[in-house]
Order: C-alpha cells, then sequence, then structure tokens
C-alpha cells in the first residue's frame, strides 16, 4: 500500500470542491475519485511512469469512457498547475467503455482506467491486467 503526503490530499480535494461548485461535469465522482487516485500516485511516487523516471513530471496515460471527459479535463489542468504537478504529463482515451476495455486488454497502455460497466472491469481482472481488490 502507498502512503501519501497529507499536503497533495488537501491540495487535490480542494481542486475538485472547487471544480465540484462551478461544473456539472462532476456529476461522475467515480471518474474524479479515479483520477485523484492516479494523480496522487504520480504526484507521490506511486508505479506510475512518472514514478519509474525517478525525476520531477512524467507522463500518465488514463483510458476512460467518455462521459467524465469534461470532468478530466477541468481536473488535470488544475493539477498541474500545482507544485506536485508540476511537469506531469497525460495521455488520454476516451471512448465506449466496451471499445477501452477492450483495447486496453489487447495491448493499450494505460496507468489508469475508468469504465462505465463493471464487466468491463472484470475483462482486464480475468486478464491479469487489474488486481481484483
Amino acid at each position: 500500500m502507498e502512503y501519501f503526503a497529507a499536503s497533495t490530499y488537501c491540495i487535490l480535494l480542494t481542486i475538485i470542491v472547487d471544480i465540484g461548485v462551478k461544473s456539472e461535469a462532476t456529476r461522475g465522482v467515480g471518474a474524479i475519485l479515479a483520477v485523484v487516485v492516479a494523480l496522487l500516485t504520480v504526484a507521490c511516487g506511486g508505479t506510475s511512469s512518472a514514478a519509474n523516471e525517478g525525476s520531477e513530471g512524467g507522463k500518465l496515460t488514463l483510458v476512460a469512457y467518455s462521459t467524465p471527459q469534461e470532468a478530466y479535463e477541468a481536473i488535470i489542468p488544475a493539477f498541474q498547475k500545482t507544485a506536485e504537478g508540476k511537469g506531469v504529463e497525460f495521455d488520454q482515451s476516451y471512448g465506449a467503455s466496451g471499445e477501452q476495455s477492450r483495447a486496453v486488454e489487447a495491448g493499450l497502455p494505460a496507468d489508469v482506467v475508468e469504465f462505465a460497466l463493471d464487466s468491463d472491469i472484470t475483462r482486464l481482472v480475468d486478464a491479469g491486467l487489474v488486481d481484483s481488490d
């Protein structure tokens, strides 16, 4: 289990609350939580390519269904303006949940996935690409 700095949580929660008040795009709470976890992993030395490079910044690949795209497009730039997000780049791929799941199963690189259906995540669990917990 990774342990993250409380200051990073505070910064990201502030960003989410601020965006949540201003945007209807944050209705996808699951999408926001997925991005928060991913951003915390990158910022605090988790297992993403950004952390593995051993330097500030890096790249995180997000593969998601299309509904929360607007929320991600608000959260990511806000995170990049923080000290923890400085230099972190994002590759993003959006589409139908099932198509995205099949693409990841077929080899599309992804640090974070966010799908609409349990069966799309289960596909990746069954393929050994995602932990069951």
